[in-house]
C-alpha cells in the first residue's frame, strides 16, 4: 500500500475480513522501488512498522507526515480460528471476550493501542474505558468488521455482570460518535471534553445464545426483498451482529420479538436487525448483501400474518372493497 499523509497526526489502518490487520509485522519505507508492490519484491531491507495508538508508520511519531510503502505477505487461506484487532482508550482499559478478560502490557498506557487476539467464536465484547485525560473516547478496530460506531450499548455505571453474555443491557443507551484525529471514537455523549472519566461499552459479534427448547417452539418464514442504495434509511436498524452464515442472522430475526426483518451481508458477516419496513437500505458496495422480510412468524401454534395476508398458512390476500356504511 501507498499511503500519503501532508498534514500529519494520521497514518495508515488497515483490517481484513481474514485476521489482518496494521500491526508491526508489516515491512515499510519512505523510499520508492521498483516492484515494491509485487510478491516476489525482496523486502528483507525494509524495516518493521511503527505501531501508532490506531493506525502505523515508518516512524513512531503520531505527527509523522509524507510518503510511504508498505506491504504483508499472508497466506491467502487463513481462517476465522481468531479475531485479531486493537482497542485504544486514552489512559486505561479493560478488554472482554465472552466474559473473560484478556490483557496486554499496553492496557495502562495512554500513547498506545491495546492488541486484541480473541477466539473466533467470540459472541461479545465488553470494554472498561477510563480517559481522565485529554479529550474521551474509546476507538476499536477488530478484523471481523467491528468498529467504534452507535451500534455499541454504553454506560457510565458499572452493574454486576455488565461484561458477560447473559446481561441484559435493554436499559443501556446507544454510544454517541465523537470524530476525533478523522477516526470515529464513542462515549456516553457526543461531548470530548465530558466530565465523566470511566464508562463500560459492549457490543454483541456473534450471534447470542438461545434456548434451544424454544428455538423448537418458535418458527417464521422470509421473503428476499431489495436492497437499496441510499444514505438516509427510514427504518433504522435496532441491533447489529456478526455471524458467519445467512442462516445465523436469520434465526437470530426470529428469536427476537421485535424483529421483523433482517439485512446480511457475506462479505464482513453483518447481520442488520429491523423492527419494520420492507426493503433494506444502505450506502456503499451492496454485493453479497441480501435484505429479507419476515413472511409469517409463529409461537407453538400461535401464528402472526404480516398486514393483507390471512389463513392458516398466510397464503391468502385480503381483497376487495369495504362497503362504506351510511
Amino acid at each position: 500500500m501507498r499511503c500519503e499523509n501532508v498534514l500529519g497526526g494520521c497514518g495508515l489502518n488497515v483490517a481484513l475480513s481474514n485476521g489482518i490487520q496494521t500491526d508491526t509485522s508489516w515491512k515499510c519505507s519512505d523510499e520508492r522501488k521498483d516492484g515494491w508492490e509485487n510478491v516476489n519484491f525482496d523486502d528483507s531491507d525494509w524495516r518493521n512498522a511503527k505501531l501508532l495508538p490506531f493506525w502505523i508508520w515508518t516512524i513512531a511519531d503520531i505527527n509523522a507526515f509524507g510518503v510511504i510503502y508498505c506491504r504483508k505477505s499472508f497466506n491467502s487461506t487463513m481462517t476465522h480460528r481468531y479475531i485479531t484487532g486493537h482497542v485504544y482508550c486514552r489512559d486505561t482499559v479493560e478488554f472482554y471476550a465472552d466474559g473473560v478478560r484478556y490483557q496486554h502490557d499496553n492496557d495502562n498506557k495512554g500513547d498506545v493501542a491495546s492488541p486484541i487476539n480473541i477466539p473466533g467464536s467470540t459472541r461479545l465484547i465488553a470494554i472498561r474505558c477510563e480517559n481522565w485525560s485529554w479529550t474521551r473516547g474509546l476507538n476499536v478496530n477488530l478484523s471481523n468488521g467491528v468498529r467504534s460506531d452507535a451500534s455499541w450499548k454504553c454506560s457510565d455505571e458499572e452493574e454486576d455482570g455488565w461484561n458477560t453474555v447473559s446481561f441484559n443491557d435493554s436499559s443501556w443507551r446507544n454510544a454517541e460518535l465523537i470524530d476525533n484525529f478523522n477516526t470515529y471514537w464513542i462515549w456516553t455523549t457526543e461531548d470530548a471534553y465530558d466530565s465523566r472519566d470511566t464508562i463500560y461499552c459492549r457490543k454483541f459479534i456473534g450471534a447470542p445464545s438461545f434456548d434451544h427448547r424454544s428455538i423448537n417452539q418458535r418458527n417464521a418464514s422470509y421473503s428476499k426483498s431489495n436492497v437499496v442504495n441510499n444514505t438516509v434509511d427510514p427504518n433504522r436498524f435496532f441491533k447489529t451482529i456478526y455471524t458467519s452464515r445467512k442462516m445465523g442472522c436469520s434465526r437470530a430475526c426470529t428469536e427476537n420479538a421485535d424483529c421483523r426483518r433482517y439485512l446480511y451481508c457475506s462479505s464482513n458477516s453483518l447481520c442488520n436487525l429491523y423492527q419494520d419496513g420492507g426493503d433494506c437500505f444502505m450506502s456503499g458496495d451492496k454485493t453479497g448483501c441480501s435484505c429479507y422480510t419476515q413472511n409469517i412468524r409463529c409461537e407453538d401454534s400461535d401464528c402472526t400474518c404480516p398486514s393483507g395476508k390471512y389463513g392458516e398458512g398466510c397464503q391468502d390476500t385480503i381483497s376487495g372493497k369495504v362497503k362504506e356504511l351510511k
